[in-house]
């Protein structure tokens, strides 16, 4: 038997009891006295698979009723039963449900083509709601097809796509992906799963070319889906420009991640993933024209590390954060609306470039046009700001002559999909159904957390008596009492973005990410005593840990520590066998490095084994003697204590 897919679509009738319609009795019949209601009607989910794999292989019909009733409940095809799912009974008031598994009466899964579902409901006496029978049309198509691991050939995908475990479009590979696909990825909701969460990584090529009439999605796979439930498109330095058209990202992570990439964005719709919709990151190339970016969580659009981005009739609004966030990146947005983000609706930082003409910025939570460090170049023509919290622009911009004026609207180019609308940004406090912090376990337990109102901490360190750390938001190196948390002292950091510190004893050291050096800084002064390059130039390192001997520095493309001497020369180099960047901790015998989990390596670079992380994201670690300190993301938007001293109970075994 062909194995299949059902679509389940509610009839107009059926849709319409949604209102609580009194149901009429029988012509010629006396009014009932109270008459039976019928409502709160639902299908779930609109699409199965009959296939016995466990995902999707079944979909439930509910409604209410008002009243004591009978009721029965067919399958037809046509005039045919297919399968009496309830013969007729009498039912209590209330929620009423009946589950149907694309099956017929001799549990043979259905052929493709068109069914419906009847609900037969009278009352206890044998009078007929309206309508009768209720009706909801079945539509059963091939079953989607099924993908994992690495395309090494060209490929085409159309249809129904289920992205059971992570895509890697090899290099020199193209994916072409039709008009009209969907592409559903593997929901993984608990922190604790051995399969990280499912992700479509391009080295190759991807064309994505939908149509007005047939957009292509990327999306959940689980019939109520949740933000964060997949993990991201990412161009991982494509070999090629790659291009998508009409095109949804939603329920992800990140929707779009571009690393070193070039890529063309038209008619896309980007909403309800946990971080940005788009980011793009170490000279990258992207240009986006009718796309539209809402109920992101934090950036709608983000671009860090030497970028050139072109906007042109956009709209971006309602993000967690920033409409628009770009550093030390070259932006010219034209024609386009921003307005309604939790912070600035435009914002510049390290250095960056901003060409803002004939752009609508209002109603944002800040600034019109926020500004970070560095020296940021930012040219307006014709911009309309209005309603900004904070004002127009935190500073003076420069005001040239364009003919690029705000458009009334913008026209998206398609009619999206709107039934399963998330309700919420990412990041509510109250609403959001994504688990941002994780419980105690048994690898490790939370012993305390500091670090309240200091914003987003990418570094982490331990100097014998104090935690040292440095907040984004701020700016500034911060010493903290590690019981209660008391700011004890704080100085400016050497850079603008401090991901990685240690204390050698005397000074601190602190990796710059976005300047790719390292300081060495006096922590009675906060003076910069000496500074010089991080040995991966191009990528940038992340992470800084002093062994007694050397300064163990953390790769960021590649996993990678860096054994360097105080001076700045690369003494050896340990690749680690296990996936890991980002932040570094040494216990006196191991490395600690967040990945996946976080990880504990031997001085050789083999994985000795794992933890689990105390919440969404790990940037930072520092041993103190006792506790392992993890700098945890939790959620950005969050002023919550992101400083997670962490009881290691057991180490997971690597094997």
């Amino acid at each position: 038997m062909k194995r299949c897919l059902v679509v389940l679509v509610l009839t107009a009738a059926l849709v319409g009891l949604l209102a609580f319609p009194a149901l009429a009795s029988v012509p010629g019949s006396q009014a009932w006295a109270a008459p039976l209601r019928v409502a709160e009607v639902s299908l779930d989910p609109s699409v199965i698979s009959p296939n016995g794999d466990g995902v999707a292989d079944r979909a439930t019909f509910t409604y209410s009723v008002s009243a004591r009733c009978r009721a029965r409940v067919l399958v037809r095809s046509g005039p045919s039963i297919v399968r009496e799912l309830q013969r007729w009974s009498t039912t209590k008031r209330g929620r009423q449900t009946t589950i149907w598994d694309g099956r017929d009466s001799q549990r043979n899964a259905v052929r493709v083509g068109r069914y419906t579902i009847e609900v037969y409901v009278t009352d206890v006496s044998g009078r007929r709601a309206r309508p009768y029978p209720l009706k909801v049309v079945v539509d059963v198509a091939a079953s989607p097809f099924i993908v994992q691991g690495t395309l090494m050939r060209d490929a085409v995908w159309s249809g129904d796509i289920l992205v059971a475990d992570t895509v890697e479009v090899a290099p020199r590979v193209t994916l072409t992906i039709e008009p009209g696909t969907r592409v559903m990825f593997r929901a993984t909701r608990s922190y604790r799963s051995a399969e990280p969460r499912c992700s479509l990584m391009v080295e190759g090529r991807i064309l994505a070319e939908g149509s007005a009439e047939r957009a292509i999605y990327f999306t959940s796979a689980d019939s109520i889906p949740c933000n964060g439930d997949w993990s991201m498109v990412r161009l991982l330095a494509p070999d090629a420009p790659c291009v998508f058209r009409y095109a949804v990202f939603e329920y992800a992570q990140q929707g779009l991640n571009v690393w070193r990439g070039t890529v063309d964005l038209s008619h896309c719709l980007f909403r309800w993933n946990n971080w940005e919709g788009v980011y793009f990151e170490s000279n990258s190339i992207g240009r986006l024209d009718h796309c539209q970016l809402v109920e992101n969580g934090y950036n709608g659009l983000a671009a860090e590390q030497f970028n050139t981005i072109t906007m042109d009739e956009c709209e971006v609004w309602r993000s967690g954060t920033n409409g628009v966030h770009v550093d030390a990146t070259d932006l010219e947005i034209r024609r386009s609306l921003v307005h309604d983000n939790g912070a600035n609706g435009l914002s510049v930082d390290d250095n960056a470039t901003l060409r803002a003409y004939g752009v609508s910025i209002r109603d944002n939570r800040a600034f019109g046009i926020g500004f970070g460090q560095g020296d940021n170049s930012v040219q307006v023509s014709n911009v309309e700001f209005a309603g900004n919290a904070h004002g127009d622009t935190a500073v003076p911009v420069v005001s040239v002559v364009t003919t690029f004026f705000p458009p009334a609207a913008i026209d998206l180019g398609f009619a999206a999909d709107w039934s399963h609308p998330l309700g919420y940004v990412p990041g509510d406090p109250l609403l959001d159904r994504y688990q941002y912090v994780y419980p105690d376990d048994e690898t490790r337990r939370v012993v305390r957390r500091i670090g309240t109102g200091l914003g987003l901490t990418w570094s982490v360190a331990w100097d014998g008596e104090h935690i040292w750390t440095a907040s984004l938001g701020s700016g500034q190196i911060y010493e903290l009492d590690p019981v209660t948390g008391t700011v004890l002292k704080e100085f400016p950091a050497p850079g603008p973005q401090p991901w990685g510190m240690t204390w050698d004893g005397t000074y601190l050291w602190v990796v710059d990410f976005a300047e790719k050096r390292i300081s060495k800084v006096d922590p009675r002064t906060g003076e910069e005593v000496a500074t010089f390059a991080t040995p991966d130039p191009k990528s940038g390192c992340k992470g800084v840990t002093w062994d007694g001997t050397y300064l163990d520095v953390m790769g960021w493309s590649t996993p990678t520590v860096y054994r360097m001497d105080r001076g700045g020369s690369v003494k050896a180099t340990i690749e680690l066998d296990e996936w890991a960047a980002g932040g570094i901790a040494w216990d006196g015998t191991s490395f600690w490095v967040p990945g996946a989990r976080i990880y504990k390596f031997d001085v050789e670079g083999h994985v000795v084994g794992w933890i689990y992380p105390a919440s969404e994201g790990t940037w930072d670690l520092t041993w103190d003697g006792r506790y392992l300190w993890a700098c945890q993301r939790t959620n950005e938007n969050w002023d919550d204590p992101k400083l997670f001293a962490l009881e290691v109970l057991e180490v997971k075994s690597a094997r």
